[in-house]
């Protein structure tokens, strides 16, 4: 059974920032499966349950969140259409070739740019070893397996379902988006 977004919209900021409906237009841009929208239900739900920190929140007591423009946040990733992938590695713009010029030796290189897959190769020796490599919501589509015993489950969660807290408020978002 499939969790749905069950938060009246009028929770979130009436011209615009966090919302169910952009909760759900991520989930749609990739094509998450339903275990994946279950995961993101259940961040939108802990995003709103849980009140933002303030200056007496422990971890919180100096960082001044009045900056903080809600309303006019908005994830990149939506802002445009997806972008297609290049089958060379030159073929990627000037602005990211500039980023991968280091000096480490690597047996794979994924690219991603404003959350578009753009650039995967991965070495024939790592891909005989059985070594997975793809971007995250690929795995989410075709290894399911292997990701969802571990997604979002590397730390326990600061706050618990029910219970007043503001830890954690941040960290729901993440998982909803």
């Amino acid at each position: 059974m499939t969790t749905t977004l069950t938060r009246n919209e009028t929770t979130a900021p009436p011209e615009g920032g966090p919302s169910a409906e952009v909760v759900r237009a991520v989930a749609e841009r990739y094509g998450d499966p339903d275990w994946v929208r279950d995961l993101r239900a259940q961040g939108w739900d802990a995003w709103l349950d849980i009140p933002l920190p303030s200056l007496r929140t422990e971890g919180w007591r100096r960082s001044e969140l009045r900056w903080l423009d809600l309303p006019r946040f908005a994830p990149a990733s939506l802002a445009a259409p997806p972008l297609p992938a290049v089958e060379r590695l030159e073929d990627l713009p000037a602005s990211l070739l500039e980023q991968l010029q280091t000096s480490v030796e690597e047996s794979g290189l994924l690219v991603e740019q404003d959350g578009s897959p753009r650039y995967h190769t991965l070495e024939e020796e790592a891909r005989r070893q059985g070594v997975i490599f793809t971007d995250l919501h690929t795995a989410f589509r075709e290894h399911r397996d292997l990701v969802e015993p571990h997604l979002m489950r590397l730390l326990p969660p600061r706050w618990v379902p029910g219970e007043p807290s503001n830890a954690g408020k941040f960290e729901a978002l993440n998982a909803a988006l």
